[in-house]
């Protein structure tokens, strides 16, 4: 997510899997809220699993709400019995690689 905010003018999209939100004391949503006025986001893919724990499904929605805040829609996910794990994720990369390459919505 970092990497979204600091390059935004670099990447067309991106994906947050999983986020780490907790570190730093959430120090990304905090970043995302102080985003300049008309700082270019790309398109964000934003998924956590809800075996993750409850604090991780909090902080990914806290993250959701300061992009949304922002004037940025992420699409966003969570993923019913999806753990913090390879296999969780790889059951997910379908439409990850869908949301990435694939035609965009209109």
């Amino acid at each position: 997510m970092w990497l979204l905010l600091a390059h935004g003018e670099v990447f067309g999209a991106g994906l947050v899997v999983s986020p780490a939100v907790w570190w730093a004391g959430e120090a990304i949503v905090a970043q995302v809220a102080a985003a300049p006025a008309g700082t270019p986001l790309p398109r964000v893919w934003l998924d956590v699993g809800t075996d993750e724990g409850r604090g991780t499904v909090d902080a990914a929605r806290r993250l959701r709400a300061a992009l949304q805040a922002r004037g940025w829609a992420p699409a966003y996910r969570e993923e019913p019995g999806a753990g913090h794990d390879e296999a969780a994720w790889a059951a997910r990369v379908e439409p990850m690689l869908r949301f990435l390459y694939g035609r965009p919505a209109r």
